[in-house]
């Protein structure tokens, strides 16, 4: 058996085929077929946080920091920036996760 290497992106198109595959076949909710389904979403999206640039995510969401502390008044941070915060951070948590894994990981050695 020969050693095979397969680009960020081979990989993307493989999982994508495979989740395409499921979704035309269809599948009942809250069945075995469907959790498969949605960790290899799951799985697809972690790939793809690795195509981003690092500093893309993390540069998005300084720059949201920023706005909220911008806009504190006596009363508070506007919602409409605190928001837009969350948005970012649930967006681009597969590249979130991945940070902070690699961060734990770094710590504890």
């Amino acid at each position: 058996m020969s050693l095979q290497v397969f680009t960020l992106e081979e990989k993307i198109a493989a999982l994508q085929r495979e989740i395409d595959s499921i979704r035309a076949e269809g599948f009942a909710p809250r069945t075995p077929l469907q959790k498969h389904y949605k960790t290899l979403c799951a799985i697809l999206n972690d790939l793809r946080a690795r195509q981003m640039p690092r500093s893309l995510p993390l540069g998005e969401l300084e720059r949201g920091l920023e706005r909220v502390k911008a806009s504190k008044t006596a009363l508070g941070y506007d919602q409409g920036k605190l928001i837009h915060v969350a948005n970012v951070v649930i967006s681009r948590w597969p590249f979130i996760q991945q940070a902070l894994e690699n961060f734990g990981g770094e710590s504890a050695e």
